[in-house]
């Protein structure tokens, strides 16, 4: 075949056209994925802009950069007519801590130079060529908000300069003039509406929420004049020390709230933390119109700069137009003389995000004070954020559970909770692939390991949200009208506990799915114990609601939990029919259907050898979990005790896979130890090894032999705490009775298939 010209040259266009789209092709591709992503809008421009749609009566500006422009004189209404500036002093339009945002800071951690040399560039231009008519006020001249504003800005750029200076020459910093003059954009032009943030002032006078000037020296929380240092406390995510003089009062107030506060109250509310997200979270890019949240925070007795600080946390690292609002539920607070009466609703009125404050006027509890955030959050809202009241956003952390949501609303998200110190505030972020949630014994909520299922499904991909058979309870979102085809909360719970629970068994029963999005990370201050009391018993209370729970979605696997706790037995749940109704019309699933498809790798003893406690024939006591070296589980060197039926802390099973294992910790022989400790199960379907948890129980002579050594499992004597307990070891094997073991069965048979 013999080509002309004519076929050469349309042969060589159609290569250029497609080497053309190719390549540009390629191009847009590489920017989608890989550049940065651009921030949303500057951290101030997103406080002004909110406390100036409030004051839409006063001033209209078409957006920011007529701000940064210079402010007008006039605005033109709806009705096309002019109004006056105010001349009036509008204190009320930005709180007193404000002064804490660091200067120049963006979205996504841009250097503050960069923001301040682009402003002050605008500054600079619009000098020449705008004028910036004079404010009029009963015929006297005053300096209008433009002048403040550029004198404001002219001393900032001062400041600059002579702190390049100094650092080119090697001269020590004016500490002095940097307290005076180093501000951020946001105080600047705060300065518009209230002479009380005039950063010339001494910060050691400062005006308080009701314009009231207090002459003293601040905690860094509460003051106004508080100029934002790299090193300052708490900033980065680092924690505090306190010093040996302070100790006694640092230990009463944790006495009080279970968390040191003495160190929160030297911590900037918007501290700094570090950006620890997996890296491919950084290059996402998600919808302008995702839905936008109602957050929801509920309290009781809660620390003044603990709870201040997850509000800010929330305003400064949310988009603007993404945050509807923020609901505080207050659940009947009984602190006397407290921070919060009158004060904190003078303070929410000055934030720049639409802030109501709920006050419950009985305990409530989790569950009811949630359900009146519910019906108090506005409906514009479609996606309702649940936030305990000790937490700490990180950036970025509110979009990707809003675009889970938003791909599919029967998806119920919660984010990677990292861990915050009780006892300094350091922030820990949790490495590696996120955490799932599972169920214990009890049941109650725990966290577990991704399964290896789990991340073969999402390719290995730190990013991918996982799938999770359940969730903490405190921090989630949800879709409105999928949580109220669900039926919201069982309102019957009472108090604190297994809400959790309910919720994740019924949205899995039901049709959702639970998934935690490691691109979303907030963190959580983890208390060894509640600081408040329970209204009544506090076992009595979780029992009760655990036992709703499981009569409405336990099935018949429901049998096994009140087998392995009997105190379920003297329990009344209450009336549970409008749940079972709620249960039936959506035709959810049961509970086995969960734990064969949602939680195969769940720990309940539903295939064993034998189950219940395993006694000591030589002393008549038996194993206990309770009874360990200092009291601990994880990691303790076993021991025996009395003897209890029905105790949950003395059962064992001894599995398909001749593991002892009490709930997720397994039996073990540890290699130079002959003490036998407590550690968490190893899966040997996964190993493929014979394990130091694998045990063989000869029932003729009652021996308890290790597979893997051969030793048999014995008692030896110890003090502990100058308390003498006979501890569970590895010996060669004898005649001994301490080596005979007898099973006192708590099940013969599978009563709940």
């Amino acid at each position: 075949m013999t080509w002309s010209g004519g076929h050469w040259r349309m042969h060589k266009v159609r290569f250029a056209f497609k080497t053309g789209f190719i390549v540009t092709l390629s191009f847009c591709l590489v920017q989608l994925v890989w550049l940065p992503r651009p921030p949303y809008q500057r951290r101030d421009d997103v406080a002004i802009q909110g406390a100036l749609k409030r004051k839409a009566d006063v001033i209209d500006y078409s957006s920011i950069q007529a701000l940064e422009s210079g402010p007008v004189a006039k605005s033109t209404g709806q009705n096309g007519a002019q109004r006056k500036l105010s001349s009036e002093s509008e204190a009320d339009q930005f709180p007193p801590n404000f002064g804490q945002q660091r200067p120049g800071k963006f979205n996504n951690g841009i250097n503050q130079d960069v923001g301040s040399a682009r402003f002050d560039r605008k500054l600079e231009n619009s000098r020449a060529s705008f004028d910036i008519p004079a404010l009029i006020t009963n015929g006297q001249d005053q300096e209008t908000p433009g002048d403040k504003l550029k004198r404001e800005f002219e001393r900032f750029q001062n400041h600059k300069r002579k702190t390049r200076l100094q650092q080119q020459k090697g001269e020590p910093k004016d500490e002095t003039h940097q307290v005076f003059v180093q501000v951020n954009r946001t105080r600047a032009i705060s300065a518009l509406f209230n002479d009380e943030h005039d950063i010339s002032k001494n910060r050691n006078d400062f005006s308080g929420v009701n314009g009231q000037t207090v002459n003293k020296r601040t905690l860094p929380f509460e003051d106004p004049g508080y100029v934002w240092r790299e090193d300052g406390l708490g900033e980065n995510g680092k924690g505090v020390v306190v010093a040996p003089e302070d100790k006694n009062v640092a230990d009463e107030l944790f006495k009080k709230h279970q968390f040191n506060v003495f160190a929160s109250d030297q911590i900037a509310l918007n501290r700094t933390l570090p950006d620890h997200r997996p890296p491919r979270c950084r290059m996402f890019r998600y919808r302008h119109d995702l839905p936008s949240a109602s957050v929801i925070i509920v309290f009781h007795n809660e620390a003044k700069s603990v709870l201040l600080r997850t509000i800010w946390s929330v305003i400064v690292r949310s988009p603007r137009h993404l945050l509807e609002e923020i609901v505080l539920v207050d659940d009947a607070s009984s602190l006397e003389g407290d921070w919060y009466r009158g004060w904190l609703e003078d303070y929410i009125s000055h934030l720049p995000v639409p802030t109501r404050l709920l006050r419950m006027p009985h305990r409530s509890g989790v569950v009811g004070s949630r359900l009146a955030g519910v019906s108090a959050a506005s409906r514009n809202a479609t996606v309702l954020v649940f936030l305990d009241s000790h937490c700490e956003c990180t950036e970025g952390w509110l979009e990707p559970l809003l675009d889970c949501i938003n791909r599919n609303s029967t998806r119920v998200v919660s984010p990677a909770i990292d861990s915050i110190s009780d006892t300094d505030f350091s922030y820990t972020f949790i490495r590696g692939i996120a955490r799932t949630g599972g169920f214990s014994w009890f049941p109650e909520f725990m966290w577990t390991h991704a399964p290896q299922r789990e991340m073969k499904r999402v390719w290995q991909d730190a990013a991918t949200p996982l799938r999770t058979p359940t969730i903490a309870g405190g921090l989630f979102a949800i879709d409105r009208k999928f949580f109220k085809s669900l039926g919201y909360y069982d309102p019957e719970l009472h108090v604190w506990g297994s809400e959790n629970l309910e919720l994740s068994f019924k949205v899995w029963q039901c049709g959702g799915s639970l998934e935690v999005v490691p691109c979303s990370r907030v963190g959580h201050v983890f208390r060894s114990k509640p600081p408040y009391d329970f209204p009544g018993n506090p076992e009595t209370v979780l029992l009760r609601n655990n036992k709703r729970v499981l009569e409405v979605w336990g099935g018949r696997i429901k049998h096994l939990f009140y087998g392995l706790t009997p105190e379920y037995q003297a329990v009344d749940a209450g009336d549970i029919s409008s749940r079972i109704r709620i249960r039936d019309e959506l035709k959810c699933k049961n509970f086995e259907w969960y734990l064969e498809n949602v939680y195969p790798e769940n720990i309940l003893p539903l295939n064993f050898q034998a189950l219940g406690r395993f006694m000591n024939e030589g002393v008549n006591l038996c194993i206990d979990v309770l009874h360990a070296t200092d009291g601990r589980r994880m990691g303790a060197h076993l021991a025996v005790n009395a003897c209890r039926e029905g105790a949950l802390a003395q059962t064992f099973s001894w599995n398909d896979l001749s593991q002892l294992r009490h709930d997720r910790f397994c039996i073990t022989a540890v290699e130079g130890d002959n003490h036998v400790m407590l550690l968490e199960c190893q899966d040997v379907h996964y190993n493929r090894l014979l394990t130091n948890q694998q045990w063989q129980y000869n029932e003729q002579i009652g021996t308890m032999q290790h597979q893997l050594t051969g030793q048999c499992m014995g008692l030896k004597k110890k003090l502990d705490k100058e308390v003498m307990k006979s501890f569970v070891i590895l010996e060669e094997c004898n005649s001994l009775s301490t080596q005979q073991w007898a099973i006192l069965e708590t099940f013969t048979e599978i009563t709940w298939r």
